[in-house]
């Protein structure tokens, strides 16, 4: 958790904008490999009252990486392009979790692709992080999933990761 306390010494002129593109990158590879470890023991079984703890921990260390990337690029030009991709981690709806599916594996490839270019951010939003809904509030977002390209640009429909990097452009 310590990136965090970049943007305070960002703030204070102590450090500069290339650490902390470099440090939100290396956070967010972190909590996305922890996170999809605890997504394969979770599905293993049913989702139980622990897995959902620390989904929600992890949602919410998701969160704070959002923020935090929002402030360096309000002070830094030179910072990824943040693609957060918001979905329901509780969702009973097959053709949901469907279309989840083909998201995951579509933000993946642009991932590989893009590199440390984008800072890949999924969040489930059925974990009531008050935080997190008053971020996405200004999006008007009525269903999920979706992806919020730098802070800009909301897709809801399913695109190939080739219409994605018009957006990264």
């Amino acid at each position: 958790m310590d990136i965090f306390t970049f943007n305070d010494l960002l703030k204070l002129g102590k450090i500069n904008c290339e650490i902390i593109a470099e440090e939100n990158i290396k956070f967010a590879d972190r909590i996305y490999d922890e996170a999809r470890l605890l997504s394969k023991y979770s599905s293993s079984e049913k989702i139980t009252e622990l897995s959902k703890s620390v989904h929600k921990k992890y949602d919410l260390m998701r969160t704070l990486l959002w923020i935090n990337a929002i402030e360096a690029k309000d002070k830094c030009s030179s910072q990824p392009i943040t693609v957060v991709y918001l979905y329901e981690l509780e969702t009973e709806d097959l053709a949901q979790k469907a279309t989840q599916n083909v998201w995951s594996k579509i933000l993946l490839e642009l991932k590989e692709k893009k590199g440390n270019a984008i800072l890949l951010i999924p969040i489930s939003v059925d974990n009531d992080i008050a935080s997190l809904r008053t971020l996405i509030e200004e999006y008007k977002i009525e269903k999920y999933p979706v992806l919020i390209i730098d802070n800009e640009d909301v897709v809801s429909e399913l695109e190939s990761v080739e219409n994605l990097e018009k957006y990264l452009n």
